[in-house]
């Protein structure tokens, strides 16, 4: 895998479908995709394609060099870069935060500084149970993360360390700071000299400022008028590590997979992480409570089982863009996919593997589960109030059906403002519910999943990623 010929120089070989593109191009067509790129890689040589424009108004074209905003799969770099420190003997997976955050505060639980309870390993596996957190711009100075770092402490514990997986951004940022103090750089910094120059990622950059050097793709968001850009400022430095300023393409997320199939080898032929280091991300270190999300989690990537193999990865969105990567290791296969339409980028990249998986990859992807009907036997199991920081959920129960109330302030601190939707739960079975609008639209990809504690009682709601607890108990 060390030798495919590839390069985030653009001098690699990248080769054409000519039906693989045209399938591609009817997809971004159904899904309002203004731009995007995929990048696949075969036993017979990675490709390339490239759809739409980098912006709208006035008009970019899309090339494979435009860098698009990639969002939380940038947690993936932040992994490696711990996996670094693992390698050099200064983290071990399994001490407390604490030492080697004296004196940082990440809450309480019981009576015990989450500090203390909390590992590395935990924090890479998404089995904290640090609360999501507040999204507050932190600025763009050296300490930016530091203080993003610092919101944590405003927020209570989702639950006890260790117990279970939920999705948090706060636990990427506790390792990017991490990062920083062990190393003596700013986070992008880190990343540009420990993985992405050595890797040869050479279309990547943490750093926002220098995005505008080349060229860059903005967000869009695509209504009956048209597509209209977003005004894309968000979080600046300070939420880096879990995924407010990488760019990337999709060539080079290629390379970030070929990382991974490397053993640790990336496209330069350079070692980036040891062969144990890279094959205990790629382990289970977590089964996720919400099996249409993932099986499991490793330390950074998502781990799917699909028709007898591995698929691992990780999604992204923000306001500039989205990402999927994904990558097969029995099949030194992978995937890419960046587009400009955050809003759309997981149903699309849904779409995507519908069509390339089988096609191009030969694995088939399970089929979404089917609503078992409209009511359920138990619905005081379920009904109640659940909690995480600026999302309030409020389920209620008319007869045997299940309705939620969803009151967010969740990007409050980057402008968006609050608001109150409303959904039906369609039951799945196993604790496993799909959000229905009023007009009987089923939401997806991912469902939404109850949690049950060790006495068999419903304790929190995961949607679907995020976890919140149960206030009503």
């Amino acid at each position: 895998m060390a030798g495919t010929q590839m390069s985030g120089e653009g001098d690699g070989v990248m080769q054409e479908d000519p039906g693989t593109r045209a399938a591609l191009s009817d997809l971004c067509t159904a899904f309002g995709i203004v731009g995007a790129q995929i990048a696949l890689l075969t036993p017979d040589g990675p490709e390339s394609y490239t759809f739409g424009a980098a912006r709208s108004d006035p008009h970019m074209a899309m090339t494979p060099t435009t860098g698009i905003q990639i969002g939380s799969t940038s947690k993936l770099y932040t992994a490696i870069l711990m996996m670094q420190l693992v390698d050099a003997g200064l983290v071990d997976l399994d001490r407390p935060v604490a030492t080697y955050l004296p004196g940082v505060e990440l809450g309480i639980w019981t009576d015990t500084p989450a500090a203390e309870l909390i590992t590395p390993r935990m924090l890479m596996s998404m089995s904290s149970g640090l609360d999501n957190g507040r999204y507050v711009d932190t600025g763009d100075e050296r300490d930016a993360v530091e203080k993003a770092v610092g919101l944590v402490a405003m927020s209570a514990l989702t639950f006890a360390p260790g117990t279970f997986w939920a999705y948090t951004n706060a636990s990427t940022n506790v390792s990017g700071l991490i990062v920083e103090r062990l190393t003596g750089l700013p986070w992008d910094r880190a990343v540009q000299e420990l993985l992405l120059d050595p890797a040869g990622l050479g279309r990547t950059t943490a750093d926002p400022r220098r995005q505008i050097v080349g060229p860059t793709a903005v967000g869009h968001m695509v209504t009956d008028a048209g597509a209209e850009v977003i005004d894309h400022r968000g979080l600046g430095r300070g939420f880096g590590p879990t995924g407010s300023t990488i760019t990337s393409t999709a060539e080079d997320l290629l390379g970030l997979a070929a990382l991974f199939l490397g053993d640790g080898v990336a496209w330069t032929g350079r070692r980036i992480l040891s062969p144990e280091a890279a094959g205990l991300m790629q382990s289970p270190q977590v089964a996720v409570t919400n099996a249409t999300v993932a099986d499991s989690w490793g330390l950074g990537p998502w781990i799917r089982q699909w028709d007898g193999r591995r698929v691992l990865g990780h999604p992204g969105m923000v306001r500039g863009g989205g990402s999927q990567v994904h990558w097969v290791p029995e099949s030194g296969s992978a995937l890419a996919i960046v587009c400009n339409v955050p809003a759309q980028i997981h149903p699309f990249s849904e779409a995507v593997l519908d069509f390339l998986l089988p096609e191009r990859l030969g694995i088939r992807k399970p089929r979404a589960r089917a609503p078992i009907g409209t009511t359920v036997d138990n619905p005081a199991d379920y009904a109640g109030e659940y909690v995480r920081d600026a999302v309030r959920m409020r389920v209620d129960a008319d007869g045997g059906r299940l309705r939620v109330s969803v009151s967010s302030t969740h990007e409050a601190g980057i402008g968006a403002v609050a608001k109150v939707e409303e959904f039906g739960l369609l039951p799945l079975g196993d604790d496993l519910f799909r959000f229905v609008t009023s007009d009987g639209t089923e939401l997806g990809p991912w469902d939404r999943a109850f949690v049950r504690d060790p006495a068999g009682k419903v304790s929190h709601l995961l949607d679907p990623f995020f976890a919140a607890r149960r206030t009503d108990r």
